[in-house]
């Protein structure tokens, strides 16, 4: 009974990291679009720069897309207990190397305001999502939880599969 009680505890510490990290990643996110909007050079908005603007784009939509998944996962969680440890330590590595780059790349994109502590929260956050990466387990924990539920198809594999001759 202790390992079940202590696989929930687990479980749900990495869903609230995941959690925790998706909404650093927003916050980060909305710092930079912030910056661009309001950072002027040669007499333009940076936002205006179109390779800016849609790295942020696309990091926004990557976010978007695991704020979708946690919310997808949390509300199968009682139809699904056998796979939600699983599913959700998939979720929390996803997340945390994720909040990681968006950090990242938004500390570059406020430049050297973004670096410096006393400019802007930045690499704060971005030294916060690099321990999302090991609290409550390390990337490699999670992807032995995820390993340990994969299952092969292997009625698909002998049917459509063929062996070199």
């Amino acid at each position: 009974m202790g390992m079940m009680v202590g696989t929930w505890g687990l479980t749900h510490e990495r869903l609230a990291s995941a959690a925790c990290g998706i909404g650093t990643a927003q916050f980060a996110l909305a710092l930079a679009t912030s910056h661009l909007r309001a950072r002027r050079q040669f007499g333009v908005a940076l936002y205006e720069q179109q390779a800016l603007r849609l790295r942020v784009a696309d990091l926004a939509a990557q976010v978007a897309v695991a704020r979708s998944a946690l919310y997808a996962l949390a509300m199968a969680a009682p139809a699904r207990p056998a796979m939600f440890a699983r599913e959700v330590a998939g979720l929390k590595v996803t997340v945390a190397r994720l909040g990681e780059r968006v950090a990242s790349e938004c500390m570059h994109l406020l430049g050297a305001r973004g670096y410096l502590e006393d400019r802007s929260p930045l690499a704060r956050i971005w030294r916060d999502m690099r321990l999302a990466r090991l609290g409550g387990g390390t990337d490699e924990m999670m992807w032995e939880l995820v390993a340990g539920g994969l299952r092969g198809d292997d009625h698909a594999y002998a049917a459509l599969v063929r062996e070199p001759a």
